[in-house]
């Protein structure tokens, strides 16, 4: 296991990149910063072209690899979790599907140094990817309907509608 922060421990050091996930950058910020490391995670939410960069987040929480928003999961396993990534913009390119709720993002593996705080853009808890590679193509979603949803909604219709008309009818007496 990784050290946990404020202990004696480092991080492993090797020339190669750590493969990380979320919760150790997040949990030990200060063992990992400026370390290289792998990251992998699904691109979420949208690519935000920043100069010669772009951002991107990257999810890597247990929902990753399961499509649709988190309701339709119907079990709670844990946070829904990502991190930041500062990328060249001749990466994007690689990107063709940005998850979200009608969509699940490409899967992507970066490698760059973690910084517990960017020295440029003083944004907390990011990685500086020196690579890009899509590990999983994205795809659209189906939009099921789900029937139990259609006949409550329906029953409903007709409630507010006998409701509405013992309403009308009530102000025609008076």
């Amino acid at each position: 296991p990784h050290a946990r922060e404020g202990s004696r421990e480092q991080a492993p050091r090797s020339s190669r990149a750590a493969h990380v996930g979320s919760t150790e950058l997040y949990d030990c910020p200060t063992t990992w910063d400026g370390r290289a490391v792998r990251f992998t995670g699904e691109v979420v939410g949208g690519v935000l072209q920043r100069g010669t960069h772009a951002w991107l987040q990257l999810n890597d929480d247990v929902y990753g690899g399961e499509p649709g928003p988190l309701p339709f999961h119907r079990e709670l396993r844990g946070p829904n979790a990502g991190v930041g990534v500062l990328v060249p913009l001749e990466f994007i390119g690689a990107i063709t599907h940005v998850g979200g709720p009608a969509v699940q993002g490409d899967r992507v593996e970066v490698e760059g140094f973690f910084h517990r705080v960017d020295r440029e853009s003083r944004e907390v808890g990011v990685i500086r990817a020196e690579t890009l590679k899509v590990v999983s193509a994205g795809q659209k979603l189906p939009r099921d309907v789900e029937p139990r949803r259609v006949l409550v909604a329906a029953l409903l219709a007709v409630i507010a509608a006998a409701l509405l008309w013992l309403q009308w009818r009530a102000r025609r007496r008076r």
